[in-house]
């Protein structure tokens, strides 16, 4: 889960200025140098010393197919990290030509997301739910003891932890480790497993991810793993759970919204924060700044084209068609403040369809979806967005109120 999720954020923030004696207004209060971003160590991805343990793959039979759990670290031995951590792998009866791919959230296990794997492959498809290094959070990452790195740090460290090149300053991880190494090498375990079994479908003759061939599937720090492939690769279709980018502080990324305060009430509906406590556990003793969010900078580029890690051009240039993207955020979680302007910006539109009270009968042309159905199992509103036993459930179906999205966007026609 991204940073400052603690914070409530306003659509139209009061004015940033003060006024004179003569009456004159907008004098610029100027932002302090320390919101260009704290430096300090890097935050490195360690290698477990012991290896994994347990049969390499536990597989069993499930209605309309086979689930089987893959120890990673038995689809190539250089892969270590977070080895108590299986892949789960979901083939239907009668497989398809598609992959399903899911990225979880922070610290997510993907043994949690079966319901959706089940949906995946009653839909046809083969599914795959990734056990990537999604530990620490991209919060953590991007976070020093004294306030939030420079802003591009986001998209560098979500670089780094999808492609393994060497993007962020301020990650340390072996490139073996990343999501796509990982996806490569079990794609091939699995082909080798079964060389029938068609998964070298999933991959070039030169052993890259056939990405035209996969749909993928994020929430929270996977959406913005599922929006970054999205951006940089042209998949078969993007569904994303909570978000496709995580969030900023605006005067991070635009200085002259700078704002300082020392209550509350001074800054609207924002929250009146310490900057090296951007989650407001305690008031600022000394004053702070009014701490609202905008989406990350990088949701607003295109693929990186000049090989310096960054997005380039603009949104516009997404590889992914804006057709083939679709969203869902529950309307009580934080990222209902800043997720719809991203996918407004994808040109994903910005009329939702309230699943409170629809269920079905979807037309063709929406793409986005949202709920305020209260979590399951004492989940937060965000957590119901991923893991299995915390989906909310819809009380006229007694099913997860996000099953109709799931079918929908995996039956839709595309091509």
């Amino acid at each position: 889960m991204l940073s400052f999720l603690a914070l409530i954020a306003c659509k139209d923030p009061i004015p940033r200025s003060d006024a004179d004696d003569s009456g004159d207004t907008e004098t610029q209060v100027e932002a302090p140098a320390y919101l260009e971003g704290i430096e300090c160590e890097p935050v490195v991805i360690d290698s477990d010393d012991d290896p994994a343990s347990g049969d390499c793959i536990l597989s069993q039979a499930v209605k309309g197919g086979m689930q089987v759990m893959i120890n990673a670290e038995c689809t190539d031995p250089a892969i270590t990290a977070l080895g108590s951590k299986r892949h789960l792998v979901m083939v239907p009866d009668e497989s398809g030509t598609l992959l399903w791919l899911h990225l979880g959230g922070s610290g997510g296990k993907p043994s949690n997301t079966t319901k959706l794997g089940s949906a995946a492959i009653d839909s046809g498809y083969r599914y795959i739910s990734l056990a990537y290094t999604n530990e620490p959070s991209i919060a953590d990452r991007c976070n020093c003891e004294d306030g939030p790195r420079p802003v591009a740090c986001e998209e560098l460290a979500r670089t780094e932890v999808l492609t393994g090149e060497d993007a962020s300053p301020w990650l340390v991880m072996e490139p073996d480790e990343s999501i796509e190494y990982r996806l490569k090498a079990l794609l091939q375990f699995l082909n080798q497993q079964n060389t029938k079994g068609g998964w070298d479908e999933f991959l070039t003759a030169e052993g890259e991810i056939k990405w035209s061939r996969i749909a993928v599937s994020g929430f929270s720090q996977g959406g913005g793993m599922a929006g970054l492939i999205a951006r940089d690769h042209a998949v078969n279709r993007a569904l994303y759970f909570s978000k496709g980018a995580g969030s900023a502080l605006e005067a991070m990324v635009d200085p002259s919204a700078y704002q300082s305060c020392t209550t509350d009430e001074e800054c609207g509906d924002w929250k009146c924060c310490p900057f090296e406590d951007l989650n407001c556990k305690a008031p600022p003793a000394e004053g702070g700044l009014c701490a609202g969010q905008v989406p990350q900078p990088w949701a607003n580029t295109g693929p990186d084209t000049n090989g310096d890690s960054l997005g380039d051009a603009n949104a516009t240039k997404r590889t992914t068609p804006a057709e083939r993207q679709f969203a869902v955020v529950h309307r009580e979680e934080t990222a209902w403040i800043y997720s719809p302007e991203v996918f407004e910006t994808w040109g994903m539109g910005s009329d939702y369809i309230d699943l409170d009270t629809q269920q079905s009968g979807f037309s063709i042309d929406k793409q986005l979806f949202s709920l305020s159905l209260p979590p399951n199992n004492d989940c937060s509103e965000h957590q119901s967005m991923g893991a299995d036993s915390c989906h909310s459930i819809h009380p006229d179906t007694g099913q997860p109120a996000l099953l109709p999205v799931w079918r929908f966007v995996m039956d839709m026609d595309l091509d």
